[in-house]
């Protein structure tokens, strides 16, 4: 039996269908048959539809439920019961029933009865037997995704600063991509030979993230890139005539993003990125001299929140 995904292998463990099917028929099919499986999440559980192929014969089925290893099983019995059920009914055991009677010997035998085949655990059909195969496609997963940020960052800005990201883009099951607003605050800094000259700095910048998302279920790990473009602006203070000074921000980050499901849509992780500023500002004042140079690598520790819709 040729076996093939219309959707990411999931909950159905297909490699024990096959084998199944043969120990419930009691021996393999004549005919070449061809299964088409694929499994989407479906509210707490799993949704499985099938696909059968041999010859004239085409049948669909859709199961749904929250245990892979029944579901397994159900497909399993589907599939036998499609192509044999006599056979499938034979490798159940069989009782003989003799009503009791008074002269046992005169009684006739009574005939042999053999158990009614066991139910499928197929609530659900997708229509007649007859009806065309239509199985999910990855693109009915496609969801919206929202997310937010705050982390402790270090090189961008003088001293150790604080970050704040809102987010919003589409998720895949194994990829996403979103839009974001960052904003970098952090202390004052003073010039190096004159201390009561310097200056108060912010971030101010949009990005654009990719991100290749490993992992199952429960726990899973976002590889990312990213790319950041703003205003990266000083004002100066202890000046008579203090200036504005908004110095144009790009740079390119990678990073990793852990997340634990908390429950069918939200998920909360933590976030480790690399920031390589495309530019290395300088900012200095006739004064006091030099008062902040952009580090050619910098970093991002923090903790992250995602939402996933619908």
């Amino acid at each position: 039996m040729q076996t093939r995904w219309e959707t990411v292998p999931a909950c159905v463990d297909a490699v024990r269908v096959s084998p199944r099917v043969v120990a419930l028929m009691g021996s393999a099919p004549g005919e070449p048959v061809r299964l088409s499986l694929g499994a989407v999440e479906h509210e707490e559980g799993w949704r499985v539809s099938l696909a059968l192929e041999r010859g004239d014969l085409s049948v669909t089925r859709t199961l749904e439920g929250r245990d892979c290893t029944t579901l397994t099983e159900a497909v399993a019995l589907v599939v036998a019961v499609q192509l044999d059920a006599a056979s499938v009914i034979e490798q159940v055991p069989v009782q003989t029933v003799r009503p009791p009677t008074e002269r046992p010997r005169e009684a006739p035998p009574a005939p042999e009865q053999r158990p009614a085949p066991p139910p499928t655990v197929s609530p659900r059909t997708s229509g007649p037997a007859d009806a065309p195969v239509r199985p999910p496609t990855r693109r009915s997963r496609l969801r919206a995704h929202l997310g937010a940020s705050i982390a402790a960052e270090r090189g961008i800005l003088p001293a150790a600063a604080a970050s704040f990201e809102v987010s919003a883009g589409v998720a895949w099951p194994h990829a996403r991509l979103e839009f974001g607003a960052l904003s970098s605050v952090g202390p004052d800094a003073a010039a190096a030979t004159l201390p009561s000259v310097g200056g108060r700095f912010r971030l101010f910048a949009g990005t654009l993230r990719a991100c290749g998302i490993l992992g199952e279920r429960r726990f899973q790990l976002p590889l990312c890139s990213t790319v950041e473009l703003g205003d990266l602006r000083a004002v100066g203070t202890g000046l008579s005539t203090p200036e504005t000074i908004d110095a144009l921000w790009i740079a390119l980050g990678v990073g990793a993003r852990p997340q634990w499901r908390l429950g069918p849509r939200l998920a909360l992780g933590g976030l480790v990125d690399v920031v390589l500023p495309v530019q290395l500002h300088r900012f200095s004042t006739a004064e006091g001299g030099l008062v902040h140079a952009v580090a050619p690598v910098a970093t991002r520790l923090g903790v992250a929140l995602s939402l996933r819709l619908p």
